[in-house]
């Protein structure tokens, strides 16, 4: 059965800080069941953090261009550019 899409993304924010690898999970099933859906801005810049979270910081960083290109108004852009930068910072992937 597919999930409500009214509980999404809740469980992905959730487990964004500790467990990264499950709420990229989660942004990846959501982005096959509903692939132009209501969330996807939302989905994308958490898979994004997600990514850069579990250390496929070079992967977030593509993925953050193509978002940039998509969302170029994006409320969640100064965020993701203070993620990646972080990361940057800290010598990760």
């Amino acid at each position: 059965p597919r999930p409500s899409v009214g509980a999404w993304p809740a469980p992905a924010r959730a487990a964004l800080a500790r467990r990264p690898a499950e709420a990229l999970r989660a942004c990846e099933r959501h982005r096959r069941l509903y692939p132009d859906g209501l969330f996807v801005e939302e989905r994308e810049a958490l898979a994004i953090e997600a990514l850069a979270r579990s250390g496929r910081r070079a992967e977030a960083a593509r993925r953050f261009e193509a978002f940039r290109a998509r969302f170029a108004g994006s409320p969640h852009r100064a965020h993701l550019e203070q993620v990646l930068a972080a990361l940057g910072e800290s010598g990760e992937n």
